[in-house]
């Protein structure tokens, strides 16, 4: 009875080990790489503000990454 208990604790910790670790391994790389859906939400925004805000101005929007 202990030993299956014990068993099923350390299977518990291992997943939230695991869990944890992808957790900040997303994180980390979110940092590096950029979130690209708040990208496109964020660039669709700002073509729609200049557009209404400036109609006069023949604007293009270029695209570019690093």
């Amino acid at each position: 009875m202990k030993a299956s208990r014990k068993i099923i604790w350390r299977v518990i910790a291992g997943m939230i080990a695991a869990f944890s670790l992808i957790g900040v391994i997303l994180f980390v790389a979110n940092g590096f790489v950029g979130n690209p859906i708040s990208s496109a939400i964020a660039k669709s925004a700002i073509e729609r503000h200049i557009a209404a805000q400036y109609p006069e101005l023949d604007n293009e929007f270029v695209s570019r990454s690093l």
